[in-house]
């Protein structure tokens, strides 16, 4: 053809003289089995070249990768000065087939774990609600309280138990689809109540103090008091701080295990404390002239004032502390806790509490059905 120079006889017995010493050393190996053919340019002479070496049995041409040739030039592609092909190694008779497999199926294998544990959706542990769960097996929520402490609860002539708390009880139970059961209790008892389970809830005027947040959990607060003194003596009503009534010999009369006994204890030490079992007693101690003044919460002695208008009963016009007055409850049950918080923080909104406020502070009606 025109532009193309035929090949020189030279050329051609050159290159068979290759081939030959090609097939001759490909024979050998073949023969003995442990001689493999590994074909290479030289770039010196750019001549194909053969050699032999003990590495497989059943030589095939192959490709390396650039990455290959990469590492086999000791880290640059430009480092070493031949550039060689070798020749892969196969297996003999059908073992191939069977580790193609066996790779094939360890691959599958971790990529299903890898794709399950990729996707594995998070374990759900439904939250424990013991309390709640009983209160909606049986229909019944259990509230504790001292049946004692006008206008928060009180004990009717007829047995009943009414008062702030109590219809904050009730309002309760009715927003859960169940009802109220009142388990009156000595004030000093109840906090061990919720404790042991004998109740679910107790609402009885009681201060939430951080040492009884370490025995209970605590909501609130929904009502606002503080420490005043109940007395029949002018000058101790004109009281202002606890160091004015701090006198030696003064005598003074306080609900047993409340935080009134603890302010006597704590802010009038030169006092002679009457820990008295209920709050009645203590007024009555007040009456009777045994005590010079009763230490309650503002609201108790006002009320008391109220009650027994006849005796001369006066009261200070500030209290000496700030009261917050909370619910106890178990502290297992979080979701019990969120919903009381729930139903006292809507009260709150809706102004239900002060509608409340207004029943029993500024309404004296219900003094009639007290004995």
């Amino acid at each position: 053809m025109t532009g193309l120079r035929k090949p020189s006889a030279d050329n051609n017995a050159n290159q068979n003289s290759r081939r030959t010493m090609i097939h001759s050393v490909y024979r050998k190996s073949r023969q003995t089995e442990k001689m493999p053919v590994r074909l290479f340019y030289s770039k010196g002479n750019r001549e194909l070249q053969a050699e032999s070496g003990p590495m497989s049995t059943k030589p095939v041409t192959g490709f390396r990768s650039p990455l290959r040739a990469f590492r086999d030039s000791g880290g640059s592609p430009h480092h070493s000065q031949s550039a060689k092909i070798h020749t892969a190694h196969r297996f003999k008779g059908d073992s191939m087939p069977r580790i193609v497999l066996l790779v094939a199926s360890i691959c599958l294998t971790f990529a299903m774990v890898g794709c399950k544990t990729l996707t594995k959706e998070p374990e759900t542990v439904a939250p424990k609600a013991p309390v709640l769960d009983r209160v909606f097996q049986t229909g019944i929520l259990r509230v504790g309280m001292s049946g004692d402490q006008p206008p928060f609860n009180m004990t009717t002539s007829t047995g009943q138990i009414i008062g702030i708390e109590a219809d904050l009880a009730n309002a309760l139970a009715n927003s859960m689809g169940v009802r109220a059961e009142f388990t009156q209790k000595p004030f000093s008892e109840l906090l061990g109540a919720v404790e042991s389970g004998e109740v679910d809830i107790v609402l009885s005027q009681v201060t939430m103090t951080p040492a009884r947040n370490t025995r209970v959990a605590f909501v609130g607060p929904y009502f606002i008091s503080g420490k005043a003194i109940l007395t029949r003596s002018k000058s101790l009503s004109e009281a202002d701080e606890p160091k004015d009534i701090n006198m030696t010999g003064i005598r003074l009369s306080a609900l047993a295990g409340s935080t009134s006994e603890s302010f006597i204890r704590q802010s009038v030490p030169s006092a002679r404390l009457y820990a008295t079992p209920t709050p009645d007693l203590a007024i009555q101690a007040v009456i009777d002239g045994k005590v010079d003044a009763m230490v309650a919460d503002l609201s108790v002695c006002l009320v008391a004032a109220l009650r027994h208008p006849n005796e001369g009963l006066i009261t200070i016009g500030a209290p000496f502390t700030f009261e917050p007055i909370g619910a106890a409850l178990p502290p297992n049950d979080p979701l019990f806790l969120n919903l009381v918080e729930n139903y006292i923080n809507i009260l709150e909104g809706t102004g239900t509490m002060q509608e409340l406020e207004a029943k029993w502070f500024k309404n004296p009606a219900w003094l009639n059905q007290l004995p």
